[in-house]
């Protein structure tokens, strides 16, 4: 694989392996060779399903990857991609991205949906690669993961740590590495005039650093959290200050994924004359064990019945129109879920009426992306079946196109129907 006339291959050679060895020090100024992951360890994974990747420019090692096999606590098979770095002089150039690409086409091949990995939430560049670029997500923070480190980056500071969730067959991944499916990223305000707040107030300092004046715990269904968009540099000038930092995101990002909030968007944008960064965290639902809700009323069991019987007769906006009623008097837990199916259908409606294919491609993965977040008999609807037949569909109209939109078979719409039979 190529990357700006980089190369992307996996390790081979006993060589290759020392050079990865040397690279961990350029890269993360490791001072004690007991930090390095030694050449004997990553060749026995390379040999037994991890995977060792380098990226390299002629015969010179500038990027260096590594990742095995693993399992979540619930006993799921995974990808743990444990390092990921550049050499310091040949960052910015899409490196990283492609070593990433390539880790995801190896766990594909696999036959794995989850790749995981932990970076540090204060560092901007790592978070603007795995989040926005990626479309990994995150839920779950960690405490000084590694206890104290010597290294240059990690010295003097508690090793707190993001692990996220890379779900590389979701729509929301595939479509960042989909031409066909691009979307620009949006912009603060953006995100802003869909009623986020942003939690913490952030302004420079006598010295020209950033340092957060107060904070809010607004519990809006989007939060934006600012973080400093060059750590490092504050961690030079003001160890202190970067402490003041970590202590304090530590006890936002705690409290806000406690309550069941979702990292899913990092933005980086010159606002004020400065570079800024900013945490887009998301509101979802914490289900019971079997991923449902308690049992439907049977008022709001017809009122679904009747969004359900216009979207499977294809009148589909009207559908939209009858579930945002629901929806609007939901309890907060199923409010996403309905997004979800208003989602789909307004975008069959977007595609099949409208023939907009790029709009009906962005709602199909929105849609997905709220309904993947749920059971399959959530609501007793066999959502199962139903995401199965929305990814079926979000892939064959990007393969389509706008040009062959005349193509696209409607039988492949699935229907939505309840789990069990429907009482008489």
């Amino acid at each position: 694989m190529k990357a700006r006339g980089i190369h992307i291959r996996p390790l081979e050679t006993i060589e290759d392996f020392r050079m990865a060895e040397e690279a961990q020090r350029v890269i993360w100024g490791i001072r004690d060779d007991t930090e390095v992951v030694p050449l004997h360890a990553l060749l026995t994974a390379q040999k037994n399903g991890g995977l060792v990747l380098g990226a390299f420019d002629g015969d010179k090692m500038v990027g260096f990857l590594f990742g095995f096999l693993g399992r979540t606590p619930a006993g799921r098979e995974k990808h743990c991609s444990h390092m990921m770095g550049v050499i310091p002089k040949w960052r910015g150039q899409g490196i990283g991205e492609a070593l990433k690409r390539q880790q995801r086409e190896f766990a594909l091949e696999q036959g794995l949906d989850l790749v995981t990995w932990t970076y540090d939430p204060l560092e901007s560049r790592n978070a603007y690669l795995n989040i926005s670029k990626l479309g990994a997500v995150c839920r779950t923070y960690i405490r000084n993961l590694y206890g104290e480190m010597q290294d240059e980056l990690n010295a003097g500071l508690p090793t707190d740590r993001f692990q996220v969730d890379w779900w590389i067959r979701s729509p929301r991944v595939a479509s960042r590495f989909s031409q066909k499916a691009t979307s620009p990223q949006p912009s603060l305000e953006e995100v802003l005039s869909r009623g986020a707040e942003i939690v913490n107030e952030v302004a420079l300092d006598n010295a020209g650093l950033p340092e957060t004046l107060s904070w809010e715990p607004h519990r809006n269904a989007t939060v934006i959290i600012e973080i400093p968009a060059n750590f490092q540099q504050i961690k030079q000038a003001n160890i202190r200050l970067a402490r003041d930092w970590r202590l304090l995101t530590r006890a936002l990002f705690e409290e806000y994924f406690e309550d069941g909030y979702v990292v899913v968007d990092f933005l980086s944008e010159v606002k004020e004359g400065r570079r800024r960064s900013f945490y887009v965290l998301e509101h979802q639902p914490v289900l019971n064990g079997h991923g449902r809700p308690q049992q439907l009323t049977a008022e709001d069991r017809a009122a679904i019945q009747a969004g359900m019987d216009l979207y499977n007769a294809g009148q589909y906006w009207e559908c939209h129109e009858a579930l945002e009623e629901v929806w609007l008097e939901a309890r907060p837990e199923d409010k996403l879920f309905l997004q979800g199916l208003i989602q789909a259908s307004a975008a069959f409606h977007k595609y099949l009426v409208q023939k907009n294919a790029v709009g009906g491609i962005k709602l199909l993965a929105r849609a997905l992306d709220k309904l993947t977040r749920y059971g399959d008999d959530y609501m007793g609807l066999d959502m199962g079946a139903f995401k199965q037949g929305l990814n079926t569909c979000w892939r064959e109209i990007i393969n389509l196109g706008q040009q062959h939109i005349e193509d696209f078979d409607p039988a492949l719409v699935p229907a939505l129907h309840w789990i069990e039979a429907e009482p008489s």
